[in-house]
């Protein structure tokens, strides 16, 4: 059980990995085909992360991370999923939705996790995310197309600043070509 755990979390923040994520990802999506649900892939990626780690040190980002995680789960419902999977990316899967309008919903508390600053010793830290919407049936209709569809999402709210968030949308994905 204790290796089980270890080969599906990640070590620093406890959450669920990528292996972990691709396996819960699959059932929520044939879930949410099956009773005609939706499903939002959400792609968040910490803004000047590699800036906090050169400044302060591994140690203090390590921390973030954790905070981050702490904050986002707190944030989610017990239905959603919220996994790192890697560096300072965490993904989170909003399941059983009755429609895609709820999606909305979701975001403002996953912003609402960064307005505070951190406080990792005698650090007080600002940090942003930026946040990639897919959502299924309608952006994609597999997981790895979720993924990739997320992702471009991502770097489009990258552009915008700090703490922002888009949807995909193909004319996204020409603008990030």
């Amino acid at each position: 059980e204790e290796m089980r755990h270890v080969a599906h979390h990640d070590p620093l923040t406890g959450l669920p990995n990528r292996r972990l994520l691709d396996d819960l990802l699959d059932l929520e999506l044939a879930n949410a085909e099956r009773n005609h649900n939706y499903l939002a892939l959400l792609y968040l990626d910490l803004n000047r992360f590699k800036q906090i780690n050169d400044d302060l040190g591994h140690e203090v980002g390590d921390e973030v991370l954790r905070q981050v995680a702490f904050r986002l789960t707190r944030r989610m419902r017990a239905a959603d999923l919220v996994a790192r999977i890697g560096g300072d990316e965490f993904n989170v899967v909003l399941a059983n939705l009755p429609s895609p309008d709820r999606v909305n919903a979701a975001i403002p508390a996953l912003l609402s996790a960064f307005k505070e600053p951190f406080a990792i010793g005698d650090d007080i830290l600002h940090v942003s995310t930026s946040i990639g919407v897919s959502v299924f049936p309608g952006d994609a209709d597999s997981a790895d197309m979720l993924r990739r569809h997320a992702d471009i999402a991502m770097y489009v709210a990258k552009r915008k600043g700090g703490n922002q968030f888009a949807f995909f949308s193909p004319e996204a994905h020409s603008a990030v070509r």
